[in-house]
């Protein structure tokens, strides 16, 4: 007879979900309902690290002539608990620009390109009005209110750290 430690690993059963681990699928499948292409959830801390780059880039000068980026709105955009203070977790999510391949005309006129994220409506809104949508479906689901802020890269808070410790995506080579 095998012992249990050389019985193959799928021979075992799978333990069951936790409830997060539920709620989270749950929320996923929910925004992409809604048409939030892609989904993640993410801790409420703060992110420390990014507080202290976007302080060398102030103290380097790399910010010269944007007097609004100043230290205190960098401290106070690395935490999310000064935009909603009862914040535990962060929900980031994406939608995808692309309408599928275009054809360029072949009438030899010279045309400029827009970026694709330029082509429809406005972003902001689109992904505002489908938050408020997801929003209200959680709420009626979990038969509660839920306090939250819905944001769309216009709000003092470091979306792209938030999207790149949610797993969504990395930073580029850019500067900031």
């Amino acid at each position: 007879m095998n012992s249990p430690d050389s019985l193959p690993l799928s021979l075992y059963p799978a333990p069951a979900p936790s409830a997060r681990a539920q709620l989270t699928a749950r929320v996923k499948m929910l925004a992409a309902r809604h048409g939030l292409s892609v989904s993640a959830i993410t801790s409420a801390e703060p992110f420390p690290d990014v507080a202290a780059h976007l302080d060398w880039h102030i103290e380097a000068g790399h910010v010269a002539g944007l007097d609004w980026f100043t230290h205190e709105r960098a401290r106070f955009s690395t935490d999310a608990r000064n935009l909603q203070p009862s914040a535990q977790s962060i929900l980031s999510v994406g939608i995808s620009y692309w309408p599928g391949p275009t054809q360029k005309p072949d009438d030899g006129i010279p045309r400029g390109r827009i970026s694709r994220y330029a082509w429809g409506r406005d972003y902001h809104r689109v992904i505002k009005r489908r938050l408020k949508l997801l929003h209200a479906d959680l709420e009626r689901e979990l038969d509660r209110p839920i306090e939250s802020r819905l944001l769309v890269d216009t709000a003092r808070i470091v979306d792209r750290a938030v999207a790149a410790r949610a797993g969504l995506g990395w930073y580029g080579k850019n500067s900031l």
